[in-house]
């Protein structure tokens, strides 16, 4: 069975269906996993999660199949992606296709290129680069493993007795950086079709802290690769920022934030977002006993974190609850304290409530994308609210705003 749709346009025409013949190489490729902070593969809910200090399957990782020639001058093949786990088998045409040059079977290879993609290989992809934005080296099995002499009605296989791996050490550069890649596919997965521009993982980044550059760009610090909840809330500020179709957030959170600190509300907006985005990639809302936990807090409760409705609008933990309560199919929760609003019966798909940010008017003025209100007040929930009114239940401002307690957010 075929992995993948091709991803390379332009391969030469097969030859005559009498002349005409496929070849089908199988094999087993997986990645290093050390993550925290991301939902366990054991966990209700988990959407293909961490299995931290096992070999895991490349899902959606990216790869391309080459012809070994005793010259060097081995010949592409195609550029496929990991659709599933298990064993991924390929087909491809080879008497008559330009790249056989008149040899009789092929010895086949893999090159791993630190690409990640949604399987079925729509939307935007995440390129895994160097800090400086160079290609990161890829790995080749050129030398190791190979298909030797595929003929004609054969399965041929690369490393019959066992899996490829691009390295076995995740802690270094090569593995910080595919577990990166790893945990932006979970992203890729859930919102490649709404992102038109692909985007590049720096790593290292460049800093100590992971951050969106822009909206095609951003960075992971090499002492958070294993953190999985990092690249996907990064993803997160990428999506939001390509929706906006800017290269900035107008967030004011100033040289740090924290997730229950008392921030800025356009700070809380954008990085409780950027939460509640990253869960998403881990947790499946319509998953009843989805528990997403961010850096030991978790979304799945009612007490607020401030003492003050003022401080809760300010606080980024709020916000990812928010949006989550928007999506979860267990509305279970009422209001609890300041939290006067129930958790009501909503659950919008995650791509409707990211869509929701394209219900913002182009400009720097009151519910616009780039809103300029001075005091930190730029896009905020309610923004958001105001903006979306239109799509979604009356509940909206019992679940959100109230339920959340972020009544306090300005809303002019």
């Amino acid at each position: 069975m075929s992995l993948s749709l091709r991803l390379l346009a332009g391969l030469a025409l097969a030859a005559p269906a009498a002349q005409a013949a496929t070849r089908t190489v199988c094999f087993d490729l997986k990645i290093a996993d050390e993550r925290v902070d991301c939902a366990d593969i054991s966990e209700p809910g988990a959407r293909r999660g961490c299995d931290n200090g096992a070999h895991i399957w490349a899902v959606g990782h990216v790869y391309e199949a080459w012809d070994k020639d005793d010259d060097g001058n081995d010949e592409h093949i195609g550029t496929y992606a990991i659709s599933d786990e298990g064993t991924r088998c390929i087909t491809f045409e080879w008497e008559g296709a330009g790249y056989s040059k008149g040899e009789s079977n092929p010895d086949v290879y893999l090159k791993y290129i630190n690409r990640v993609r949604k399987t079925s290989v729509t939307g935007a992809r995440v390129d895994g680069v160097k800090t400086d934005g160079s290609a990161a080296v890829v790995s080749s099995w050129r030398d190791v493993s190979v298909a030797s002499n595929c003929a004609a009605g054969t399965t041929c296989y690369i490393n019959p007795a066992g899996y490829l791996i691009p390295t076995t050490d995740a802690f270094s550069l090569r593995g910080g950086r595919i577990m990166a890649l790893d945990s932006a596919q979970h992203s890729l997965e859930v919102y490649a079709d709404l992102m038109d521009l692909n985007v590049n993982l720096h790593y290292p980044g460049d800093g100590t802290n992971s951050f969106a550059r822009s909206r095609t760009e951003f960075h992971i610090a090499e002492t958070q690769e294993d953190s999985g909840m990092t690249a996907t809330h990064e993803m997160g500020h990428v999506l939001q920022m390509q929706l906006f179709g800017q290269d900035d957030l107008r967030n004011d959170c100033g040289g740090s934030h924290g997730l229950t600190t008392v921030e800025t509300q356009s700070c809380a907006t954008t990085e409780g977002w950027a939460g509640y985005a990253g869960a998403v990639a881990w947790w499946d809302p319509n998953h009843a006993d989805s528990e997403p936990i961010w850096w030991g807090k978790t979304f799945e409760d009612a007490t607020p974190y401030g003492a003050t409705a003022a401080e809760n609008a300010g606080i980024e933990m709020q916000v990812a609850r928010a949006f989550w309560d928007l999506d979860d199919t267990d509305n279970s929760d009422l209001g609890t304290g300041l939290g006067l609003g129930d958790d009501d019966l909503l659950a919008y798909s995650s791509v409707d409530i990211a869509e929701g940010w394209l219900e913002f008017p182009n400009g720097t003025g009151n519910h616009d994308d780039y809103e300029s209100n001075g005091d930190g007040h730029a896009v905020n929930v309610r923004d958001y609210c105001h903006n979306n009114a239109a799509r979604f239940a009356a509940g909206l401002e019992e679940t959100v705003v109230r339920h959340n307690v972020l009544d306090s957010q300005v809303t002019d």
